[in-house]
């Protein structure tokens, strides 16, 4: 991998470590009181991106049990893995996009309680995809770093592209998955 790269790598990851001990604390204490929104959203994402496990070799899991790097891991255990992460990034995602999508509703006019979900639509699905872009290159760079991990993968050595390929694959369609999911929950829970 290319000496800037890995170096854009390493600052991303000290900027998102400074922010997670700032914000990480009070982010998980919000996000226990909205499990009736994450844990609906990180099964159902979870279960709709699973075909990706056997298609592609990747998942929303740690890299070292992916197929793609490493086919000594049972089928149970990263299928369980999957799930697991699912669940946790649809918990530590439901605080920051609650927050994004109240941002985006008071910017076109609206107020909205704390903790609570709008009833603007429109409002919900660009506070959605802005907070899924906002949580992507994290995600992205932890998954990168952790690919180094238990594989054969050697971040210098590594083309950028070989490593974001199959990161972006598993990152972009859980996150891909649960804005679609969130918003059809919300779109299904506004029509009732």
């Amino acid at each position: 991998m290319r000496r800037w790269t890995v170096r854009a790598l390493h600052a991303s990851a000290v900027l998102v470590s400074f922010a997670l001990v700032l914000e990480g604390p009070d982010l998980l204490l919000l996000g226990v009181r909205d499990v009736r929104l994450w844990l609906p959203v990180g099964l159902a994402s979870g279960l709709l991106t699973l075909p990706l496990l056997w298609w592609a070799g990747v998942g929303f899991t740690p890299p070292w049990t992916w197929p793609y790097y490493s086919a000594d891991t049972p089928h149970r255990r990263v299928v369980g893995y999957h799930l697991t992460c699912c669940v946790l990034g649809a918990w530590l995602w439901t605080a920051p996009a609650l927050r994004v999508v109240a941002w985006v509703h008071e910017r076109r006019g609206g107020a909205v309680a704390p903790g609570t979900v709008p009833d603007d639509v429109g409002s919900v699905a660009v506070g959605l995809v802005l907070a899924a872009l906002s949580f992507c290159l994290p995600a992205l760079v932890l998954v990168v770093r952790l690919s180094a991990f238990r594989t054969s993968v050697d971040l210098h050595e590594a083309r950028a592209s070989d490593l974001l390929r199959p990161a972006s694959l598993a990152v972009g369609s859980y996150l891909l998955t649960a804005t679609v999911v969130t918003l059809a929950t919300v779109v299904v829970t506004a029509a009732r």
